[in-house]
């Protein structure tokens, strides 16, 4: 079945894909022109991609198309860069701040996901969203749109590829602004994620 769904399956997938990339590119040409609206749109379809599927196929194609842009505008790659920690390190915040709202598992994969986001690996948040995806991936989503949003608005730029928080400061042009974004995003997430978590504590008692 795999093998089946691949032939048959990968071609449309690919399609998608190269839409997605296509429609990104064309943004970008319309922030150049449109100024801050586009730029507001594109950034918040980034960090969306970043955050909604973590390590997924649309996860890979924002990276990608950030890492693409970096020669003509590295701004874009810094509103990638900057969503990619929020989710795994709000999860991993989240679990410390607020244990109670967390199954045992959960609280120990909190303390991976939070390790897990120094090197932008955002896949350690899957098992919150895959728990509770309402409540979660709205959370990671809105914390990841913030982020990147702040980011464009300072006009941080970064200059490399990369996905690891302490490897980045180097390459990007306004460390500061760099810092408030992705710090600004990570309690946003974090906030409504506790928030969140804790009407559905309310809802059984």
């Amino acid at each position: 079945m795999i093998g089946l769904f691949m032939i048959y399956g990968g071609v449309y997938i690919g399609q998608f894909m190269t839409f997605l990339e296509v429609g990104l590119k064309s943004l970008q040409t319309n922030s150049e022109i449109y100024g801050i609206l586009s730029k507001l749109l594109l950034g918040l379809i980034l960090c969306a991609m970043v955050s909604i599927d973590m390590g997924g196929p649309f996860n890979k194609v924002a990276f990608f198309f950030g890492v693409g842009m970096i020669p003509p505008v590295p701004q874009i790659m810094c509103m990638v860069a900057s969503a990619i920690h929020v989710a795994p390190m709000a999860m991993g915040f989240a679990t410390f701040i607020m244990p109670k709202l967390f199954e045992d598992e959960e609280r120990e994969s909190g303390k991976i996901a939070f390790l897990f986001s120094f090197i932008g690996i955002s896949e350690g948040a899957i098992l919150f969203a895959a728990s509770v995806p309402v409540r979660v991936l709205p959370s990671i989503v809105i914390g990841g749109a913030v982020s990147s949003i702040i980011a464009a608005f300072l006009g941080v730029a970064d200059h490399a590829p990369h996905m690891e928080c302490p490897i980045v400061l180097p390459v990007v042009n306004n460390k500061l602004g760099f810092i408030i974004a992705m710090f600004v995003g990570i309690v946003v997430a974090t906030s409504l994620v506790i928030f969140l978590k804790s009407l559905k504590i309310k809802e059984f008692k």
